[in-house]
């Protein structure tokens, strides 16, 4: 499971990497409402726009490709052998 959880982590980040500017330019940092509600956050905090939008994906999407990396791993591995 380190190993998917690893591959989650990465996958995770460059995805955040990705999908940060598009976020920042097209929908002024609004898109996903969890990650939207982290970017307020750092929004309020005194982040600049980039910075606010970067970080909020980072967060949101490393956890959640982890996650997934690891529950995919146990579903594959509870398949049967055949």
């Amino acid at each position: 499971p380190l190993t998917a959880a690893f591959a989650g982590l990465v996958i995770g980040i460059s995805s955040a990497l990705v999908s940060a500017p598009v976020t920042a330019i097209v929908f002024g940092g609004v898109a996903v409402p969890s990650i939207s509600a982290l970017n307020a956050v750092f929004l309020a905090s005194g982040h600049s726009l980039w910075t606010s939008v970067i970080s909020g994906s980072i967060i949101v999407e490393s956890i959640d490709k982890t996650v997934a990396g690891v529950v995919a791993w146990y579903a594959i591995r509870r398949l049967p052998k055949q």
